[in-house]
């Protein structure tokens, strides 16, 4: 499993290399480490664990002091980030290469409130029905007793990968070479403002 407490940079998930893999080897990449953790897991930790058979996925959290409200209780919008979290990996699982799967709206409902005791709790994201452009998926935190403090469902759009953030293909690394293939319409020069001028004059 991977846990989330060791310091996260932003430029440590490459959506290139992500895009060749299916929604669940990426799932599984993260809960046994062989790919990095996302950057807002430093701000909200929890330990992933390998999702289950049928898109069921499960996060242990503990919730902190630094996310009490005024009234000494955990904010339910960490409540709510965890089971969107637990719920969008659930519906990840179900996608292959190439697609992702956007949260599009998240409903949770508050049972009882969530204190920062020291207690881990168990958030659970499992997929209810997975169509051709949408995944619906529901969400629980329980503790160790099974005992039930929030639940929601969630709808997630299942979209292509946007085309600059897919691996490069050899077609596009040649015309950089000298090679005599233009880009098609719609697709991104290889060289582009972002490149030093130095490299611009080397390579063009």
């Amino acid at each position: 499993m991977i846990r989330t407490d060791n310091a996260c940079r932003p430029d440590r998930l490459d959506p290139a290399s992500l895009s060749t893999l299916s929604g669940l080897e990426i799932v599984n990449g993260l809960a046994d480490g062989r790919l990095p953790h996302p950057p807002m897991a430093e701000t909200l930790p929890f330990t992933l664990y390998p999702p289950s058979a049928g898109g069921r996925v499960e996060l242990c959290a503990v919730p902190e002091t630094r996310f009490l409200n005024p009234m000494g209780i955990v904010h339910g919008g960490w409540a709510m980030t965890m089971l969107d979290s637990a719920m969008g990996l659930s519906a990840l699982t179900t996608l292959s290469p190439g697609e992702i799967c956007p949260s599009h709206e998240t409903s949770v409902k508050f049972v009882r409130p969530i204190l920062a005791d020291g207690r881990s709790l168990h958030v659970i994201g499992t997929v209810i029905s997975r169509g051709r452009t949408v995944i619906t998926a529901e969400g629980r935190i329980e503790d160790g007793d099974g005992k039930l403090y929030a639940h929601g469902t969630s709808s997630c759009l299942i979209v292509g990968i946007p085309a600059q953030a897919r691996a490069p293909q050899p077609s596009a690394v040649a015309s950089c070479r000298g090679g005599t293939r233009r880009p098609r319409h719609g697709e991104p020069h290889p060289l582009t403002w972002a490149h030093p001028p130095l490299f611009r004059r080397v390579c063009t």
